[in-house]
């Protein structure tokens, strides 16, 4: 009903929603009635819930609404956006084709892997886009590179990123999945700042492959992959716990992709890793404040939420002095 009161049935971007309703016969030989169909918009609000409860969660459009004070219909269109940018009805389809083949057990793993990709990058685009979305536009600016990106994240993680994927890799082969789908699944983890990078690229005019080697290494060497994860158990909070960790986490995925587009803006002429050698030599007092800090983090028991707030804080002045 939501749908239907908005304005998103009418995106052109959305007329494969309405030909995908309709058996192949039809679609080959009756598309211009099918564009005409007087039941257009309710059609393609039916299969965008359905796609959305499905896929995303009962629960997603208003958590996110809420999230990101918006309304379903911009929930709606940043979910289609990313769903496409990141080719996630493929990779739904490929682990529904191993049905009765594997573990239920891991294909549900399998699901909620993607589903960390497509919560990520929806709230990606409701933060980092203007209202309305442009469907089309945000698919444009950012479905190539992220397609460059997964083809080539073996190349630009860093060695702990890279054994984190080959581990991963590893564990669900060891389940059955082929090498392909596994290792699409394994580097999740990795293609979770997709859209942070692919930005920090096109605003740089410079290569995915440059602008990933060096946003990795500035995550490793700061130790903001570190921090991220060890954020990750505080989620389990109670409801506003949950949005203020949820909320710093966001922020250290902005510092990183800040940081990452200093370093190549003073090194884009060298090597990603002579980059952030470059940028480290030249902010040295920076960088060991930061070293200092994640050390005295590490060797002071679990993280909670007063210490993550407080590198939080740290880093802000650091990345933005």
């Amino acid at each position: 009903e939501s749908l239907l009161e908005s304005d998103v049935p009418e995106d052109t971007h959305l007329d494969d929603d309405l030909a995908l309703y309709f058996p192949a016969p039809l679609r080959g030989e009756h598309m211009a009635g099918i564009e005409g169909h007087r039941l257009r918009r309710e059609i393609i609000s039916s299969s965008i819930a359905n796609s959305l409860v499905n896929r995303a969660g009962i629960c997603f459009v208003s958590e996110m609404a809420e999230e990101r004070a918006c309304g379903p219909g911009d929930v709606a269109r940043a979910y289609v956006a990313a769903r496409r940018i990141n080719q996630l009805p493929r990779n739904w389809q490929a682990i529904e084709t191993l049905d009765n083949r594997i573990s239920s057990a891991v294909q549900l793993d399998m699901f909620a892997e993607f589903h960390r990709v497509l919560v990520h990058h929806t709230s990606w685009l409701l933060r980092n886009r203007p209202r309305p979305l442009d469907i089309s536009r945000a698919i444009d600016d950012l479905g190539t590179g992220v397609g460059e990106l997964e083809g080539q994240i073996e190349s630009v993680l860093s060695p702990i990123g890279l054994a984190h994927l080959g581990s991963r890799q590893a564990k669900f082969g060891k389940n059955g999945v082929a090498d392909r789908l596994a290792r699409l699944v394994a580097s999740v983890d990795a293609m979770i700042p997709a859209c942070d990078i692919v930005e920090a690229s096109r605003q740089a005019a410079l290569p995915v492959g440059k602008t990933a080697a060096v946003y990795f290494q500035l995550g490793a060497r700061f130790g903001l992959e570190w921090l991220r994860d060890a954020a990750a158990p505080l989620l389990s909070g109670d409801h506003w716990q949950q949005r203020a960790v949820a909320a710093i986490i966001e922020d250290l995925f902005s510092q990183q992709r800040a940081l990452c587009r200093t370093v190549l803006s003073d090194g884009a002429h060298l090597s990603p890793e002579d980059a952030v050698d470059n940028w480290v030599s030249e902010n040295q007092e920076i960088f060991e404040r930061a070293v200092l800090l994640f050390d005295d983090l590490k060797s002071a028991g679990p993280l909670d939420l007063a210490k993550l707030a407080l590198a939080n804080r740290h880093m802000q002045e650091l990345i933005w002095a």
